[in-house]
């Protein structure tokens, strides 16, 4: 699910030197917007980027971030998400979207991303 919509879709960066990337000369000290959430859907590195598949394999996403900067608390929000919805699943079996209400994106933020509400049915 964070490959398919990563919650925190870009990080930001320093350049500590002066850079070339995809033929746009960036110099040093200049702040880089990185866009994990267009990265985690490259057709280079997933195939069928833009289709939702619980069982992906191998899917090497970016949503926990990459190299030295990987998330230090990735294995709590593994174990905070298995508990998270085998206990929502257990309790609302039926659990389901609406397909009569919309939902209502959050647009607050460029780093955060949620919703203000999703409609369900159970």
């Amino acid at each position: 699910m964070i490959r398919f919509d990563s919650p925190a879709p870009f990080v930001f960066r320093i350049a500590k030197q002066d850079l070339t990337i995809g033929g746009k000369d960036i110099p040093a000290g200049s702040v880089i917007a990185l866009g994990l959430g267009a990265a985690n859907h490259d057709p280079e590195k997933f195939d069928s980027p833009d289709v939702f598949n619980i069982t992906r394999s191998p899917n090497e996403h970016l949503g926990f971030a990459p190299g030295i900067h990987f998330c230090l608390g990735v294995v709590l929000a593994r174990m905070e998400l298995t508990i998270c919805f085998n206990t929502l699943l257990k309790r609302l079996p039926n659990l389901r979207f609406d397909p009569d209400k919309q939902a209502i994106p959050r647009h607050t933020s460029l780093v955060f991303k949620g919703y203000d509400s999703l409609p369900v049915k159970f």
